[in-house]
């Protein structure tokens, strides 16, 4: 959300789990890093709290009603009983036919890949296909002198 409001965009909507912690350090490092002069207008990005799988319209609603072309999903997928609700939420979220969803996510818990990789067929089935993958290395969390793996998939929406 902060590289993407720095592009001109129309809109952008930032979300994040709805506990008022969470979203107190969302909006203030959305207004930290937000270039506001770069924005046409400062109304151009918004902040709320969404748990996924619950009503969308109120995300729709500050997107002008429009259903979004894009949503960026960062490190989302390292609790797995949440999976079904992002994958309802995105189908709900996006543009039919060329909504995309770009996720990108390390594992977490070493011998249980397939369980971050299962949201991808989740994915499947509420017809939200790869299209792109790749995998960069990144500074690992712990250790500066290590690098880790991070996978960034695009997934974009094609309902029949």
């Amino acid at each position: 959300s902060l590289v993407v409001s720095r592009l001109s965009p129309l809109r952008v909507v930032a979300t994040d789990y709805p506990a008022p912690s969470v979203l107190a350090n969302l909006e203030k490092n959305m207004e930290r890093n937000t270039i506001t002069s770069s924005l046409a207008n400062a109304s151009i990005v918004r902040t709320v709290g969404y748990r996924w799988g619950d009503n969308v319209e109120p995300l729709i609603s500050l997107n002008d009603g429009k259903l979004f072309d894009i949503a960026i999903c960062s490190e989302c997928l390292w609790k797995e009983d949440t999976h079904q609700a992002l994958v309802d939420s995105l189908a709900n979220t996006l543009q039919r036919n060329h909504g995309k969803a770009i996720v990108g996510f390390s594992h977490h818990h070493p011998g249980r890949e397939h369980v971050d990789l299962n949201f991808f067929q989740l994915a499947a089935q509420k017809y939200l296909i790869i299209t792109n993958s790749q995998t960069v290395q990144v500074p690992y969390m712990w250790a500066d002198s290590k690098t880790a793996p991070y996978y960034i998939y695009e997934l974009v929406f094609s309902p029949p």
